[in-house]
């Protein structure tokens, strides 16, 4: 293996030979450990259910002010299908 302060140098890009693989990194493993937190799962359950309601919370408002401001979605509406239009004729 390389060592990444050698791959960095600017003169180590036109020692590689024709046909020769690109240099690779070498990464500890040994910082990883590989047993998994009993008490992980459940905080991490509790974290996707809050994430849910914010969004759930943030829809909501989302309808709200659309029923508020009928003209403004309108508009909104209008003016993407106009990008849109545009955007197919690029293409």
């Amino acid at each position: 293996m390389i060592k990444l302060k050698n791959v960095l140098k600017e003169g180590y890009v036109w020692d590689r030979k024709f046909g020769e693989s690109l240099p690779k990194i070498q990464i500890p493993t040994e910082s990883v450990n590989e047993e998994v937190d009993e008490t992980a799962l459940p905080m991490v359950q509790a974290l996707n259910v809050l994430d849910a309601d914010i969004r759930r919370a943030d829809y909501n408002k989302q309808l709200e002010w659309g029923a508020k401001n009928p003209m403004k979605v309108k508009a909104i509406i209008k003016a993407s299908q106009m990008i849109t239009s545009i955007m197919r004729k690029l293409k």
